[in-house]
């Protein structure tokens, strides 16, 4: 049998696109515009789409991201990896419910 989480309490928004945001991206608002989320920084979402300048990024729910030093499911600090990813960190403000680990493709599944 296949599980699948998404579509569990997805909300987005739409926000001006920042030069360089993509889809699958984890997202900070500097001056009202979606841009890519620094390394080391916390996030308010992750980027869904980008056309014509309009970034869509989903504030909660299910996501899955490229992720880098993230081990153990449950609730644990993440934050921006500075590449377009999250990595474990323990002094991050957000945390996620991680529930899914794909090493073999270094992504994981949280709810936002």
């Amino acid at each position: 049998m296949i599980y699948d989480f998404k579509g569990l309490n997805e909300n987005v928004i739409t926000l001006p696109a920042a030069e360089g945001l993509a889809a699958g991206n984890p997202v900070t608002i500097a001056s009202g515009d979606a841009s890519l989320a620094p390394a080391n920084s916390d996030f308010v979402g992750i980027c869904t789409g980008v056309a014509d300048g309009v970034a869509t990024v989903q504030v909660s729910g299910y996501v899955e991201i490229a992720a880098t030093g993230v081990s153990s499911y449950g609730y644990a600090g993440i934050a921006s990896n500075g590449s377009g990813g999250v990595k474990k960190s323990d002094s991050a403000v957000r945390k996620a419910y991680i529930i899914k680990i794909d090493s073999t493709n270094n992504k994981i599944g949280f709810i936002l």
